[in-house]
């Protein structure tokens, strides 16, 4: 991941360089700070190198034409074809990096007085990314459209704006004071979702979503990705296992070397399986495995990690889970800082001390993340499946169910469901629904 700073007006170079340092755990490798001639904006990035190390690469990058700067924070899939074929038609892309990409693909849309959220929709990856016009004087602020990366902005009281990666950052920027309005969607979420953030002057971009700032007026708009994979003949299975493939070889499509969490379960052993043998066609080494070792034999995975790991060939570092106090606060510290909101999900611990111990090896890590989001793994996702027909029971009834419905459900699922509900106005039945693991 990279880090990206900056805001509008004059007199603004040392705030942002502030932001930057702040940033310096997001891109270790490489730092670069811009400012537009008259004033008008200072952008900064802290890069991690993914793909193309040369000095062509070196954020912030600026178009052959010089109209347009672009700070970038993700990767985009298949970017290398992408950039092969925008060659082909004639575009001029100085680097092999997805951001020249997305700069090239931006660009071409704003010249040709375009809609960019459209140029946009046909790139799939994860990114944040902000693009300065030096003709128009437009800045643009995109976040991609699941949400993964983040970015976050506020309005000054001038008309200006200033913007980061991460909230801790942009207080260097700009002050913030406490938003007491976002207790009730943390308590249900455990989260603030977007756009709050936990403070009253700055928000972060919606998923997907694309501000155009021009003279102190914002203008927002929806990224609406398009459809990357189609369905090629009647067999579905194996179109949806081509397509996952094609993800896993396009996420190691990389200039770095490329790690992968094995927990021993289905979602990340399937990613490790095609990680090993995408990595086996180009005549590479399988990709080295993490694991998160605990003393609780119930929780620990190590073992099918171990089993799997030795099956397909990877190498194995076994990560042990933080114990004593100290170490639990530090990286309980460490993760709250870089979330810089309300955030009482206790798996932060873990995953900052994950995340910690893997970048000492490598610098891009895939995972199984997301796949019972996908595919309705978890419990949770099978009770919603019934939740559509329940509601309209009654509830006398519901109650004298619920429990017999319990004992019948997945490991976890009877928690879905309670039996309370009262009858509204209209007749219909309110119920209430437990979400949980």
């Amino acid at each position: 991941m990279c880090g990206l700073a900056g805001a509008t007006g004059s007199a603004e170079r040392q705030r942002v360089l502030a932001a930057l340092h702040a940033l310096a755990h997001r891109g270790p490798d490489d730092e670069g700070c811009w400012s537009d001639r008259s004033g008008a904006l200072t952008l900064g990035v802290r890069r991690l190198i993914t793909t193309d190390p040369g000095m062509a690469a070196n954020q912030p990058l600026i178009s052959p034409d010089g109209r347009f700067v672009l700070a970038f924070n993700g990767y985009i899939a298949g970017h290398r074809r992408r950039i092969l074929s925008l060659r082909e038609k004639g575009s001029v892309v100085e680097s092999d990096s997805d951001a020249a990409l997305v700069l090239a693909v931006l660009g071409n849309a704003l010249r040709d007085d375009a809609d960019p959220a459209k140029a946009l929709a046909d790139l799939s990856g994860q990114y944040a990314f902000a693009l300065w016009d030096c003709v128009l004087r437009q800045l643009w602020l995109g976040r991609d459209p699941v949400g993964i990366k983040p970015l976050h902005f506020a309005e000054c009281s001038d008309g200006n704006v200033a913007f980061a990666s991460e909230v801790a950052a942009l207080r260097c920027i700009i002050p913030a004071m406490p938003d007491q309005n976002v207790f009730p969607q943390y308590l249900a979420h455990l989260f603030v979702p977007a756009p709050a953030t936990g403070f009253t002057d700055i928000r972060q971009l919606r998923p997907g979503e694309l501000i155009c700032w021009q003279d102190g007026k914002i203008d927002s708009r929806m990224i609406r990705p398009a459809i990357c994979h189609r369905a090629a003949g009647d067999n579905t299975v194996a179109d949806l296992r081509r397509a996952i493939r094609q993800s896993v070889a396009d996420a190691m499509d990389a200039d770095r070397n490329v790690g992968m969490l094995l927990s021993g379960g289905v979602d990340s052993g399937a990613i490790a399986a095609m990680a090993c043998d995408v990595a086996r066609e180009r005549g590479q080494k399988p990709p080295p495995g993490f694991v998160m070792q605990f003393d609780n034999a119930e929780m620990d995975e190590t073992p099918r990690a171990r089993q799997l790991a030795k099956h397909l060939g990877m190498e194995l570092h076994i990560v042990v889970a933080p114990d004593g106090p100290e170490e639990i606060l530090a990286h309980l510290n460490d993760g709250l800082r870089a979330f810089g909101a309300p955030f009482g999900n206790p798996s932060v611990v873990l995953m900052q001390a994950l995340g910690a111990a893997v970048s000492r090896h490598v610098p891009i890590c895939l995972a199984g993340d997301g796949g019972d989001e996908l595919f309705g793994g978890y419990p949770r996702y099978q009770a919603a499946a019934i939740f559509g027909a329940w509601q309209y029971v009654p509830g006398f009834i519901r109650r004298k169910m619920a429990g017999n419905i319990a004992r019948l459900l997945p490991r976890g699922g009877g928690r879905g469901l309670f039996g309370a509900g009262r009858a509204t106005h209209k007749g219909r039945f309110n119920t209430g629904m437990i979400v949980a693991d």
